[in-house]
């Protein structure tokens, strides 16, 4: 069976999988190299990338399926064609001939078969089983696709909407989370970065795995130096003041042109759920919780990266600094939110 991996209605490639002693991809020809996507760049890579095109669409039941039962790999192509919401990539059968037209997330409703609901457990075809339980799904409404997310906590959701309110008063370039009530549950919502002209990798999809975020601010991400220079700049700022310390490669987007595969720059930032201590009890916060374990050694790279942002331009800090002093944080979960912009501002100025 040949698999053809699609950019809209061109030929990228095409693979046959292999179950000789261990299950493997073999790329047997390419069409448009240029096309090619970022991550892959041996065979090997094709199943890694694959997988986290289900992940994307926050179906980790058949990702987990396809992990272990790779002979799975016809059904779940026919059920999802691999489609995501963040380019216009995607795969089929050499006997299941599909237009972009027909499967396109821009153009068509979201298929339930493919973007459930997944506040509720389902059991799904073909003998996946039960889904997990999972804390986001996209749904289109009027045309539009939005990322519904919710949290173990409830606070990790105030905690993305408050981080994202105050990178809009900062002017910072930043993902607009709102709150919304769905089967009573508070979830944020946030529109899809991505259209049909313009997708997004990870940094890691191009760079691989870095040691320190510092490595980005020389690299090219296909606007000009200072823009993306500015752009991390308002990022470690942003994490730093809000105590995110999740932001790694794979929460860093670059735009890319979709007909192209040729980057934009740096995608608006996105995932905050983490900041503001949202999972820390009030009693330890800025007490023991900054200063043990794995949190400890994840904010002293914090410092030493807010440090790094005031060396390369002290003046801007500056400014940002002053007018995150005067922002104060309202509703649920706000004296917490509070503490922690206090607490960070005090050290900024004492590292000044």
């Amino acid at each position: 069976m040949r698999y053809f991996l699609m950019n809209k209605d061109t030929e990228v490639l095409f693979f046959i999988p292999s179950k000789s002693n261990n299950f493997n991809i073999e790329i047997m020809g390419v069409y448009n190299e240029n096309l090619v996507p970022r991550p892959i760049k041996y065979d090997d890579d094709i199943i890694s990338w694959l997988l986290n095109r289900l992940r994307i669409i926050n179906r980790d039941d058949l990702a987990n399926t396809l992990n272990y039962h790779v002979d799975k790999l016809q059904v779940i192509t026919e059920l999802t064609n691999f489609i995501s919401v963040t380019d216009t990539y995607w795969l089929q059968t050499e006997n299941n001939q599909k237009h972009w037209s027909d499967i396109s997330t821009y153009q068509n409703p979201l298929n339930t078969d493919i973007f459930r609901n997944h506040f509720e457990k389902a059991i799904t075809t073909h003998g996946f089983g039960y889904v997990p339980f999972s804390y986001r799904y996209w749904h289109k409404q009027n045309g539009n696709i939005s990322l519904y997310k919710t949290g173990y906590k409830e606070s990790f959701v105030y905690a993305e909407y408050m981080t994202s309110q105050l990178g809009k008063y900062l002017d910072f370039d930043v993902v607009n989370y709102e709150l919304i009530t769905v089967d009573n549950t508070i979830v944020t919502v946030s529109p899809c970065i991505c259209s049909e002209q313009t997708g997004m990798y990870s940094i890691k999809d191009i760079r691989g795995s870095i040691s320190d975020i510092k490595e980005l601010f020389n690299t090219d991400f296909g606007e000009p130096k200072h823009i993306s220079q500015r752009k991390l700049i308002d990022m470690v700022l942003l994490d730093f003041l809000t105590l995110n310390i999740d932001r790694n490669t794979t929460n860093i987007g670059v735009l890319f042109n979709t007909d192209t595969n040729q980057l934009k720059g740096i995608a608006p930032l996105y995932d905050f759920n983490l900041s503001l201590m949202a999972g820390s009890n009030d009693d330890d916060l800025l007490c023991q919780s900054l200063y043990v374990g794995d949190f400890k050694k994840k904010y002293s790279k914090e410092i030493e990266q807010f440090k790094y942002i005031l060396a390369s331009d002290r003046q801007y800090i500056i400014h940002l600094l002053d007018k995150a002093s005067h922002y104060t944080f309202s509703g649920k979960y706000a004296d917490t939110a509070n503490k922690v912009l206090k607490h960070q501002l005090s050290l900024a100025y004492s590292l000044l």
